[in-house]
């Protein structure tokens, strides 16, 4: 069975989380990513972060394993998602209006 990464917070970073989680300004997505980490760093498992959070297994999987990798900036960011790429350039959109 795979291992999930062990997430520790220094002071700052843990409060810097839990001003993220608990903002009514910051983007849900954010502050759903700040939770799961938070309680990662408390040592629960994924089942019991999804469970406690309402999300899925592997959401927690992945937002844990990106902020073991990559740090606060890791969830900032979303990865590029798939589809057709854009098929007009927004300096044309300017130049055209």
């Amino acid at each position: 069975m795979r291992q999930a990464p062990a997430i520790e917070l220094s002071q700052a970073q843990r409060k810097r989380m839990e001003r993220i989680a608990a903002s009514s300004t910051a983007s849900v997505r954010h502050a759903r990513r700040a939770a799961i980490v938070l309680q990662a760093a408390l040592g629960k498992t994924n089942t019991q972060i999804a469970a406690n959070l309402g999300v899925g297994r592997v959401q927690v999987g992945r937002w844990r394993s990106r902020y073991a990798e990559g740090g606060w900036q890791a969830l900032m960011q979303d990865l590029p998602r798939g589809g057709r790429p854009k098929r007009i350039d927004v300096q044309q959109i300017v130049t055209l209006a």
